[in-house]
């Protein structure tokens, strides 16, 4: 074989071992950032299995829970017909947000702070949730760059704390917490967090749909949690 031809074969067996070496490293690289956001990213508590559906429970319990839920269905983004104001809700949320309520009851509320968004979509929702009128905050819907510290402030110790408030401003908490918030939370999704020191940083325990909490009460072996009226 004419040594020309030898070296052009060598040369470009060399740049497909350079092109093969190449994809190996962006492959590698690709896994690499997969994995870091995979540990990043927040678990969802329905599919997360019965660990973290126990140690939710121990930290309900113990009083350390924030929970930042989501207005259900807004009427102004949607064909549904409005309860009553269009700035509201739709009439089929009602059920989701009774239903939603009826969830975290399960859970116990003795031991339980809850406060609304002002704007008219939370304050439905908080309504329908838990039959009364909740307390409402203005700064659940104007979160701004210190919302992580006004819901440190806004926590009692040993009482837990749910917030009606909106996408954004869950968006916000996780991006202070430099976790990924690249999905809109869905209508009455929940962000739960460990929050037992409002000195500390707030821990991301996971989220969780309106439509799944079943699965997350199943993953307790089937136990069901007294019911308590709602106390402000």
């Amino acid at each position: 074989m004419p040594e020309k031809r030898v070296n052009i074969l060598r040369s470009i067996s060399q740049k497909r071992y350079e092109l093969l070496l190449f994809a190996a490293s962006i492959y590698a690289t690709a896994l690499a950032a997969q994995e870091i956001l995979h540990e990043r990213s927040i678990p969802d508590l329905a599919r997360a299995g019965s660990e973290s559906s126990e140690i939710l429970l121990k930290h309900w319990k113990q009083g350390n829970v924030v929970v930042l839920v989501r207005h259900v269905e807004r009427c102004d983004h949607s064909d549904a017909p409005c309860l009553n104001d269009a700035n509201g809700i739709t009439e089929r949320a009602v059920e989701v947000a009774q239903r939603l309520g009826s969830d975290f009851k399960s859970m116990g509320l003795e031991e339980t702070d809850i406060y609304s968004s002002s704007l008219t979509r939370a304050v439905q929702t908080s309504a329908y949730m838990f039959n009364a009128d909740v307390p409402r905050l203005d700064w659940l819907f104007d979160c701004k760059e210190g919302f992580r510290n006004q819901i440190a402030q806004q926590k009692r110790a040993h009482r837990n704390l749910i917030l009606v408030t909106h996408s954004e401003c869950m968006n916000r908490l996780e991006e202070s917490l430099e976790l990924p918030s690249y999905r809109t939370p869905k209508y009455g999704a929940s962000l739960f967090l460990k929050l037992a020191d409002p000195q500390m940083e707030p821990e991301m325990v996971g989220i969780l749909n309106a439509s799944d909490w079943s699965d997350l009460l199943s993953e307790l072996d089937g136990r069901r949690f007294p019911t308590h009226s709602f106390r402000q």
